[in-house]
């Protein structure tokens, strides 16, 4: 089996106490990996549109930017796990090996919203659940799942205005201070965490 030089490794998921959202992407483009950030490109918009739903001032930080994703109660993560890609487009990705969605959602029950960042983090996850079992899928039919355009520096035809207008969906109705958490936390943990 031939290993690809472009193969990448995607980053672990962001998970702040009582998540409510969970946004999806693709797999991050080589500056977020090299920066180890989910979008940490400068000209990718997702940081600014969840500042604007919220009306604060776009985060500069990596620290402040996962306390604002705790402030709204929102997770990250990607659909692909690893796959092959030279640079950094999504219509590049070949070879992806899908993140195990189902079982984040299990730890994670009050997550009830699933937004899919760009039109090829919305194929890649309906192609993760055809890999699923019957009881798995079934997980997933309680949640509200929505295709949102991708706040991409290559989607440009979508203005910041019109990218909040349709983010505004994806948000919980309430966000909520930390002091209101019942673990009264507003940390950001990387990676899986057991029950």
């Amino acid at each position: 089996m031939e290993i690809s030089l472009d193969r990448k490794t995607g980053l672990g998921p962001l998970v702040c106490c009582k998540p409510e959202l969970l946004v999806l992407g693709s797999l991050p483009g080589d500056r977020s990996l090299a920066l180890q950030e989910y979008y940490g490109h400068p000209q990718n918009r997702f940081w600014k549109v969840i500042a604007a739903l919220n009306g604060e001032a776009c985060p500069a930080g990596y620290e402040e930017k996962k306390a604002l994703l705790a402030r709204c109660r929102t997770a990250l993560w990607d659909v692909y796990r690893a796959a092959s890609r030279p640079g950094s487009m999504d219509s590049d990705i070949r070879m992806g090996e899908f993140n195990d969605i189902a079982r984040l959602l299990r730890l994670h029950p009050g997550i009830r919203t699933v937004a899919l960042n760009g039109s090829t983090a919305a194929k890649a996850f309906d192609s993760y659940l055809k890999t699923l079992d019957a009881d798995s899928r079934a997980a997933f039919a309680r949640l509200k799942l929505l295709r949102m355009p991708s706040t991409s520096p290559a989607n440009a035809r979508w203005t910041m205005e019109k990218l909040v207008a349709a983010w505004r969906e994806a948000l919980p109705a309430e966000k909520k201070s930390p002091e209101e958490t019942p673990s009264g936390t507003s940390e950001v943990r990387s990676g899986i965490e057991p029950l």
